[in-house]
This record gives C-alpha cells, sequence and structure tokens, in this order.
C-alpha cells in the first residue's frame, strides 16, 4: 500500500536505521524510491509498504524518521555537493566572468572527493564480493 508524501520539499535526512527498525517491528517490507535531495510533492508517494496492513502504523512512524524542507542540504545529499562545485565551475568559465582558476579549484575539489569516495568503495566492495583467488 502507497504511503503518501506528508508535505512538498526536498527530502533533507533519512534515519536509515530507524527505518529498518520500524519496519522489522511491522513485520513488513518497507520501499522508498527517493533518497535524500530528492524533491517530493504533497500527497504523492513516499513509500510503499507491504502487507498493506501494516501501512497505516508505518505511515504514522514515517514522519518521525524523515526530514524534508525546502532546501538541499549537504547532510545526507552527497550528490548535492558536487552540483554546486559543477555549477560554480561552469559559472567561472562563463564569457562574462572568464575566471579559470576558480574552474580548476572546483576541478581539483571534485577530483578529491571522487578518489576518496572511489577508494573506500572499491575497498569495500572487493573485499565483500570478490570470489576467492580473484584479483580486485
Amino acid at each position: 500500500m502507497v504511503i503518501p508524501t506528508p508535505e512538498t520539499g526536498y527530502l533533507q535526512f533519512l534515519k536509515h536505521d530507524e527505518l529498518v527498525r520500524l519496519a522489522a517491528a511491522a513485520d513488513a517490507v518497507l520501499h522508498l524510491p527517493y533518497r535524500p535531495g530528492h524533491f517530493l510533492v504533497q500527497g504523492q508517494p513516499l513509500a510503499v509498504a507491504w502487507p498493506p496492513s501494516a501501512a497505516p502504523q508505518l505511515a504514522a512512524q514515517l514522519a518521525r524518521v524523515q526530514v524534508t524542507g525546502p532546501y538541499r542540504t549537504l547532510t545526507k545529499d552527497v550528490s548535492f555537493g558536487f552540483d554546486q562545485r559543477v555549477e560554480i565551475a561552469i559559472r567561472a568559465l562563463s564569457p562574462a566572468v572568464n575566471d579559470t582558476f576558480t574552474a580548476l579549484t572546483c576541478i581539483d575539489s571534485l577530483s578529491r572527493c571522487l578518489c576518496r569516495i572511489t577508494h573506500s568503495w572499491h575497498r569495500s566492495a572487493s573485499t565483500a564480493t570478490a570470489p576467492a583467488g580473484s584479483a580486485s
């Protein structure tokens, strides 16, 4: 059964561990198709609960484990920081500004962040999923 979005705005924060606990306590599966940074419209689907009989209980508790607000935030919205740096770089390279130093600084910052994410992701993913004896 569909659980509607209570208010319009950006999904800013989700307490993942609490969501799992709530679903387990209700003996249900809870599917949230959105992540922090997505824009939600009041009355549209926020989540889907199965079995449908668990939806009213989960809907009442869902408001405690998510925050929706008027703006995107950096708290749990990883892509927002990247979007901001890309936008600054594009504006810096515009004919009106033509500030290559700022654009290069943004590119350096993006590369540093991507390397940190890739390094930590690769390390944990390779140890968890690589078959024995394979090169990662």
